[in-house]
């Protein structure tokens, strides 16, 4: 950041001076997760939506 202009307007209030370029610090591209985790995640999650499905027709049936 050595050498860098900063726009720095005088309002009597104090001074924070902002950087005009960051660094990013997160990698480019996110890692996926491996082909069992992924379908080891779709099946939890269609035995979530089977359960959500039962309760749903289990509360019909009381009414």
């Amino acid at each position: 950041m050595q050498g860098e202009a900063h726009q720095i307007i005088h309002t009597g209030e104090p001074i924070i001076a902002v950087p005009t370029h960051v660094e990013p610090n997160l990698p480019l591209q996110v890692p996926v997760g491996s082909v069992p985790e992924t379908i080891f995640a779709i099946a939890v999650l269609i035995r979530s939506i089977a359960l959500l499905i039962k309760v749903i027709g289990q509360q019909k049936e009381r009414k």
